[in-house]
């Protein structure tokens, strides 16, 4: 199973433009997730990001980027025994909605999965 993650803008006439995070994302990384948001997504699921808008989640997106790198180890050893996934995917992904939540501030994050 996998989820998918985006961010929705609006241009200055109103259109919506969906920014891709992540596509076929796999569920076997959500204990990654967990610790790296810990107040957004405490023991739940990553749908806890449905809806938020980039700028309120900047600060704890950084500090969970931070803490990945900090504590690589930590992370590492959440890697699914099956394979499906791995750290490296992880930070991948994660970088870039932190890049992205950057750029487009004003922006609202839409779970599918």
């Amino acid at each position: 199973m996998s989820f998918g993650l985006d961010i929705v803008t609006l241009d200055q006439d109103g259109n919506e433009h969906w920014i891709e995070v992540v596509d076929g994302h796999t569920y076997n990384l959500s204990p990654m997730w967990r610790k790296a948001l810990p107040g957004l997504i405490g023991e739940g699921s990553t749908s806890a990001l449905e809806g938020l808008r980039c700028l309120d989640i900047l600060a704890a997106l950084e500090t969970g980027l931070l803490d990945t790198y900090r504590n690589a180890d930590e992370y590492i050893a959440l890697n699914p025994s099956n394979g499906w996934g791995d750290f490296d995917g992880f930070c991948e992904v994660y970088s870039k909605f932190v890049r992205l939540a950057h750029k487009y501030p004003s922006g609202i994050v839409r779970w599918n999965g």
